[in-house]
């Protein structure tokens, strides 16, 4: 059975408590231009048909006891699984420092791409790689993933608005 969004509980328990709750769904609209952004960074760095797995990069993974060792290989345990698997790892500004950490490791090295000059830090064999993001790219990117990898962070809901598939990772 499927779990309902927190969103979906909290409509239900204020309408329990006869409280009217707005129509309609919470829906992220995805600029053309994150759209075509995200399209080119996908195409550029992995072969056509290849499973996008997303997976957002915050100081949250960190401030519980994660290691970037501990980050790292589950992403390398996340690309290796059967089939074309690709994970594309996003972080914004403020999170930085935690994409820097995973970054560091032996592996990964900056790729920097034609069009737009977007650096891409690839890992574990080019199956991996590692983009800093603004909101409309973030949500762009988290729009053409197959699946989500997160913590319970922003990119928990957003996924979740975007309609993704989310595999949420609690303390």
């Amino acid at each position: 059975m499927k779990a309902p969004h927190e969103i979906d509980l909290t409509r239900s328990v204020l309408e329990l408590a006869g409280l009217k709750w707005g129509d309609g769904e919470l829906d992220v609209g995805v600029s053309v231009d994150a759209s075509r952004w995200a399209d080119r960074v996908v195409a550029r760095w992995w072969q056509p048909g290849a499973t996008v797995v997303g997976f957002h990069l915050s100081g949250k993974w960190f401030d519980q006891g994660w290691t970037a060792d501990q980050v790292a290989t589950l992403l390398a345990n996340i690309a290796s699984i059967r089939g074309d698997v690709r994970v594309v790892v996003t972080h914004g500004p403020h999170d930085a420092d935690a994409a820097g950490l995973v970054r560091g490791l032996a592996g990964f090295e900056r790729v920097t791409g034609r069009d737009d000059d977007t650096p891409v830090w690839m890992g574990s064999e080019g199956r991996v790689g590692i983009v800093a993001v603004d909101f409309p790219r973030w949500a762009a990117m988290l729009s053409r993933a197959a699946v989500v990898v997160t913590r319970d962070t922003g990119s928990l809901h957003l996924s979740s608005a975007l309609k993704r598939p989310v595999v949420a990772l609690y303390a």
